[in-house]
């Protein structure tokens, strides 16, 4: 296993984590002194919530972390609402930007899986909830076109695994991930998996991202207001003898 490296720290980029139950005993604070900024935590499997997830959510928000979620679509369900609100559910009201993880067929057809897509993103949506991303691979993604490419899943975020070399791999700034149509960029670039760079404060393997923006960015993108400075602070009168 590789030894932990510290977040990339590129200019106009925000160095992002990935967690699901599969990472115990954590060391929040630890993540955010290696410079990472924010930490999506898987919620759900299907209908299953992760035993993990509010604990990871507390957690990294405590250390001064972004939070956002994701859940894992489990296709041969055939139920994506009900899955959809098992995430919701599992997030209880510690909400901000969630991701649908798709990366199993589970038997269905291009369009099927589309389908299922579109409705489980639609279902976050219908809560009233930042929009809906969406997260897949590029082998997974070229098998579901053209069904893909016509759908409506390109008006959502992107949250692309791309890894451009063999792991372990960090991009040089200014690389960017290919992203399959109907989108043009990603929002988010996971370029690391089990195999790639530990983070520091994470036993095991964690996968590691880059926002493709700046802090100002990322935080508009998960729905928190600006930093604002504090206000200056006025000096001391001077003594009077």
């Amino acid at each position: 296993m590789t030894a932990p490296r510290p977040a990339l720290g590129y200019p106009n980029r925000v160095d992002v984590i990935d967690v699901s139950e599969f990472q115990r005993g954590v060391d929040y604070n630890a993540v955010t002194a290696a410079g990472f900024r924010a930490a999506i935590v898987r919620v759900s499997w299907g209908t299953y919530v992760d035993v993990m997830a509010t604990r990871h959510i507390a957690g990294f928000r405590a250390a001064g972390l972004l939070v956002g979620v994701y859940g894992a679509l489990r296709p041969e369900r055939r139920n994506p609402r009900e899955q959809a609100r098992a995430l919701l559910d599992g997030m209880g009201d510690t909400y901000t930007r969630a991701f649908l993880d798709i990366e199993t067929r589970g038997g269905l057809s291009n369009a099927e899986l589309v389908d299922a897509a579109e409705q489980f993103c639609d279902e976050v949506d219908s809560f009233g909830a930042l929009t809906c991303g969406f997260y897949d691979y590029p082998d997974h993604e070229k098998h579901l076109q053209p069904e893909l490419a016509a759908s409506s899943l390109g008006s959502r975020p992107l949250w692309q695994a791309y890894y451009g070399g063999a792991q372990p791999w960090v991009p040089a700034w200014g690389d960017v991930p290919h992203v399959p149509l109907p989108w043009h960029f990603a929002t988010i670039w996971q370029y690391s998996g089990d195999t790639g760079y530990r983070v520091p404060g994470v036993p095991g393997a964690c996968d590691r991202s880059l926002f493709m923006g700046d802090e100002a960015a990322l935080r508009a993108f998960f729905g928190m207001p600006p930093l604002t400075p504090p206000p200056p602070t006025e000096p001391a009168p001077p003594e009077v003898a």
